[in-house]
């Protein structure tokens, strides 16, 4: 009974990245206009924060790159792209949202989500989700409503 699902990154991936872009262009602004008496220090803690803001950027970049676009739930384990996590690693199932469903699976002895273990069905999503909610149950893995914090 292996089921392939095909997979989308959720909307916070895309939110982040806007959001830093509009942080990155005003802080840019800023500094670029910013008057020549200010000390060095402070021009240099701004330029660190650019550089900071601008590798988060590139991570999650790669990371939408590197998202996969299925996922395949087995009997035993549950496969994607990036990971191959057995059913005995799951600590739970978390559903965010109501009209715009996405899922995180959190594994056993870690508080963050991995990124490629948060994702929205791409078609049928109340089908899958129902699919996936009776796989846990079958498995004893609890799927729980809430918010889904991952890294980056």
């Amino acid at each position: 009974m292996n089921k392939r699902y095909e997979i989308k990154a959720p909307q916070s991936h895309y939110i982040q990245m806007f959001g830093l872009l509009v942080i990155l262009t005003s802080h840019t602004l800023v500094t670029l206009y910013a008057s020549s008496k200010e000390a060095t220090l402070l021009y240099t803690l701004k330029w660190v924060i650019i550089s900071l803001i601008v590798v988060i950027i590139i991570t999650q970049i790669y990371l939408l790159l590197r998202f996969g676009r299925e996922i395949t739930i087995t009997p035993e384990r549950i496969i994607t792209k990036q990971s191959d996590i057995a059913v005995t690693e799951i600590e739970k199932i978390i559903i965010q949202g109501y009209f715009i469903e996405s899922v995180g699976i959190k594994r056993i002895g870690r508080k963050l989500i991995q990124t490629d273990l948060h994702f929205r069905f791409k078609e049928d999503e109340e089908k899958h989700i129902e699919e996936l909610k009776k796989w846990a149950e079958l498995h004893g893995i609890p799927v729980v409503r809430g918010r889904i914090i991952k890294w980056l």
